[in-house]
């Protein structure tokens, strides 16, 4: 991860690791990230334009529109 923050530094992109957070799936048993000695923060979801995102509702919704299509 180190190199990638090297290579976006080059065209001026920067990860401001206070602001950044993840969410994982159930397969998943990953508990924390750390970039930099920083811990990256979990969330089980979080707010996107005024509506709550979790992975349960974009896999309910990638499902509705596969099965439209």
């Amino acid at each position: 991860m180190l190199i990638e923050q090297q290579e976006a530094r080059k065209v001026g992109l920067e990860m401001n690791i206070f602001k950044t957070k993840f969410m994982t799936n159930q397969r998943t048993n990953i508990e924390s990230i750390n970039v930099l000695g920083q811990q990256v923060h979990k969330m089980n979801y979080y707010a996107y334009l005024g509506q709550e995102i979790t992975l349960k509702k974009l896999i309910r919704n990638l499902k509705l529109t596969i099965d439209y299509n």
